[in-house]
Order: structure tokens, then sequence, then C-alpha cells
């Protein structure tokens, strides 16, 4: 109960402060200009159209948002001094990290549910959307997003300063974009890291989700991500108990 209601006061507090709404303003215009375009160019030259044509936005899109989502949760509570207040309640340190995470996480479905209006539409002109297809990029979008909001956290309880912990998350996450496009033919100790990097990039695991494709390996890498930089946020909370 008390997760739950540390969750409502967390998402509460992103809809109390403007950057929700400057986060959500580019993720809708960006979003619906692709789809928009997408749907003009099947259109004329005559061939279907895909979810995966115009969701691709979401994935790239997150790089940036996410660093805006986690930025504050941490470190605008060390700067404001409501850090030391939080940790003295009667709420266990995981439960601080995963209310954050929560909110985050259901704030960023929350910015996926306007596209849903784009399966509408397609259905609604005769594009027969596969939606089997569509679920499964959704459900990639969250596991994906989701790996990059437990990083932002994590950095977000390292720094003092809300805007070094979005640098920091974001730099982060560009490595893991860079990650899949290695291309370097690169042995040593034999080992293919060409394919190291490629197996590490979290944009590489999304593909599989962005063809329809679940597979429970990539399913299995992001819940370990999400669950290891959620582990190292809870350590650097507690090891401030003992500063």
């Amino acid at each position: 109960m008390k997760l739950l209601t540390l969750t409502r006061r967390e998402l509460g507090a992103y809809f109390l402060h403007p950057m929700a709404y400057i986060v959500l303003a580019p993720v809708l215009f960006f979003s619906g200009g692709l789809f928009a375009d997408a749907f003009a160019r099947a259109s004329l030259n005559g061939y279907p159209i895909e979810m995966r044509h115009f969701i691709d936005i979401f994935n790239f899109l997150g790089m940036f948002v996410a660093p805006l989502m986690t930025m504050r949760l941490l470190a605008e509570e060390k700067k404001s001094g409501t850090f030391e207040m939080l940790v003295t309640a009667p709420v266990t340190d995981t439960g601080i990290v995963l209310s954050k995470y929560f909110a985050a996480v259901i704030l960023w479905i929350f910015f996926l549910v306007p596209s849903l209006f784009y399966l509408f539409a397609l259905n609604k002109f005769g594009a027969n959307p596969d939606y089997g297809a569509a679920v499964c990029n959704y459900v990639g979008l969250v596991l994906l997003v989701g790996t990059f909001l437990a990083i932002g956290i994590f950095f977000s309880s390292t720094a003092a300063n809300q805007i070094v912990a979005g640098i920091l998350s974001f730099i982060t996450l560009f490595f893991f974009y860079l990650l899949g496009l290695f291309q370097i033919e690169s042995k040593w100790a034999g080992v293919d890291w060409a394919e190291v990097a490629k197996y590490a990039s979290l944009f590489n695991r999304y593909q599989n989700f962005q063809k329809g494709v679940y597979d429970t390996r990539d399913v299995i890498y992001f819940l370990s991500l999400i669950a290891f930089f959620l582990f190292l946020t809870v350590k650097m909370i507690e090891s401030r108990r003992w500063r």
C-alpha cells in the first residue's frame, strides 16, 4: 500500500511540474508528423503501411525523453533538502526507488496512448494494421524506454545537480545507441567485439519487437538491465544514510 501511495504521489508531482508537458509536446508533434508523412507516402505509392513505419520515432525520442523525465527525481530532492526527509520516512529505500520508477514508466505509457489513434486511423481508411505486431512494438517500447528510465534514475541518485544527471544519462544512452552502429572488424583474445557490441546494444535488442517477434532473450535482457540499475540506485541511497 505504501508503494502504491508513493507511486501516486510521484505521478501527481509529474503533472504539477511543467516538465511533463514540455516533454509531451515534442513527443506528440514528432510522432504525429511522422505518421502523417508515412501515411501520405504509402497512399501515393500504393504500398501497405505498417506500424513500424511511424512508431520508430518513439524509440529515438525515448533517448532524449528519459533523461528529462528522471534527472530531477532524486537530484532535485537532494538539492531542495527534501531527500533527507524522504529517507527518514517509514518507507524502505527500495520502495522509494520503485515508486519513482513506476511513476516514470506509467507516464511514458501515458505518452504512448495518443498513438493508438494511428491504429484506429489505419483501420478506418482500410489499411488493415497488424494488431499483433503493433502490440509487440508497444511492449518493446515500454521495455526499451523502461531501461532508459532505470539508467536515468540511477544517475539522478549519483548527481547533486539535475542537469548533470540528465547529461550523464544521455551520454550513457547515446553510448548504447553507438554500440548498435559498431561495424569495425575487431577481434582480440578470440572474441569478435563488433558482435559483442551489437549483442549489448539496447536498440538492436528492440529490433525484434519492431518486426513483431517476441524473443524471451530480449525480454530477459531488458528486465535484467532494469533490475541492475534499480539495484544500484537503492545502494546509492543506502550509502547516503552512512554519510
